[in-house]
C-alpha cells in the first residue's frame, strides 16, 4: 500500500585522464522507477513511472573529492561491503 522507489545509476561518462587523474566522472546517467502497489491497471499490473536524466559533475577542482559508492554482490566486487561507503581522496 505504498509507492516504492528504485534508483538506477548504471552509466557514467568519464574523461580518460584529467589533471593527472584517471577515469574522471563528468556526467551521470540516472533512472528512477516508482511502483505503486495500491493501484493496478486493467491487467493487474502495478502502476509505474520511470523518469530518467543526466547530471553533470563539476570537475574544475579535483583537489578534494569524495566518491560515494554503493555495491551489490557481484563475483568481481565480492570484497566490497553491500552498503554505502565513501572514500576521500584528500
Amino acid at each position: 500500500m505504498a509507492i516504492g522507489y528504485t534508483w538506477n545509476v548504471s552509466t557514467v561518462d568519464t574523461y580518460p585522464t584529467l589533471d593527472s587523474n584517471a577515469d574522471v566522472v563528468y556526467n551521470v546517467h540516472w533512472r528512477l522507477t516508482a511502483e505503486d502497489d495500491a493501484n493496478q491497471d486493467a491487467d493487474g499490473n502495478n502502476w509505474t513511472a520511470t523518469p530518467y536524466g543526466t547530471q553533470s559533475v563539476d570537475t574544475s577542482d579535483l583537489s578534494s573529492f569524495t566518491a560515494i559508492v554503493y555495491a551489490e554482490y557481484s563475483p568481481r566486487l565480492s570484497s566490497l561491503p553491500s552498503s554505502p561507503f565513501s572514500y576521500n581522496w584528500d
